[in-house]
């Protein structure tokens, strides 16, 4: 699992978190926004980012972008839920930032899987 697709995934990911830690701390933490709307907005602002970047740099893809835009909106969709039932649980026990960033790892490996053999299926690597 550790080829070139996995740590282009990872150096996209970490210009993600960010984008995605920059949205959230803007809205949540100097515009007062509500915690669940910050998160959703840094989530699906981060997630534009990753399509193209995933499409052009990690992947390579040249599969028709209509049907890879769909199949990203459901693994986005699922990514999304996932989130915040995972946040929601850890900000029991630490603060918002923290189970964020706690999300991010078991998103990072969902997402990777779900791209690789999912949303831009039959990519050439090399």
């Amino acid at each position: 699992m550790l080829n070139s697709s996995f740590i282009k995934y990872g150096i996209v990911g970490i210009v993600s978190v960010i984008i995605d830690y920059s949205i959230l701390f803007l809205m949540y933490s100097l515009l007062d926004f509500d915690k669940n709307i910050s998160i959703t907005v840094g989530f699906f602002g981060s997630s534009i980012f990753n399509f193209l970047m995933h499409k052009k740099f990690t992947f390579l893809s040249k599969n028709d972008i209509k049907l890879e835009v769909v199949k990203y909106l459901i693994m986005v969709s699922i990514s999304y839920l996932l989130t915040i039932i995972i946040i929601n649980i850890l900000l029991k026990f630490t603060n918002l930032y923290i189970s964020k960033l706690i999300s991010l790892i078991f998103i990072y490996l969902y997402g990777y899987l779900m791209s690789k053999f999912f949303v831009y299926k039959g990519y050439n690597e090399y």
